[in-house]
């Protein structure tokens, strides 16, 4: 939350306007996966993705996600009739194992996820950027909303 507060000052309220409207079933579903799954089984695993009516789940190892298993059935019901997500279409939960889950735990032998921006906030990103006078907060906006390409593609 401290992280959050602090892009607060820095970036205009309108982009974080942008942002949020634009924020997606898996980034929302992530602020109350604990409220879905429970806080152990939170700890332990992370959504990451959802497109074409399927949910992909991150667990930290194979124990996680036959647990996560054996409650996809209840899972699946609380996200299709939470009144937050626009998940009513859900029909597969893919439990992947091995990638970095939530937990805050550095010692685990477990591969980071990269972190990918949705097109369309990149592209609000790299509008909003362009009203920055701060030459480094606009460089470093600049190469958060590229990452994705399509600031070059759109652009050529």
């Amino acid at each position: 939350m401290r992280k959050a507060s602090k892009l607060n000052r820095f970036l205009p309220a309108t982009l974080l306007k942008k942002m949020r409207a634009h924020q997606t079933e898996a980034e929302q579903l992530s602020a109350i996966w604990p409220s879905i799954v429970g806080k152990e089984l939170a700890s332990h695993s992370s959504p990451a993705s959802y497109q074409d009516q399927r949910l992909s789940v991150f667990v930290e190892n194979a124990v996680w996600a036959s647990k996560l298993r054996h409650c996809l059935p209840d899972i699946t019901a609380r996200c299709r009739s939470h009144k937050k997500l626009k998940l009513e279409c859900l029909k597969i939960i893919k439990i992947k194992i091995g990638l970095q889950a939530s937990s805050n735990d550095d010692t685990k032998n477990t591969r980071q996820r990269k972190s990918k921006i949705p097109e369309t906030s990149a592209k609000i990103i790299l509008e909003s950027a362009k009203d920055i006078k701060d030459a480094s907060l606009r460089a470093s906006l600049e190469r958060l909303g590229s990452a994705q390409g399509c600031h070059e593609k759109n652009n050529k």
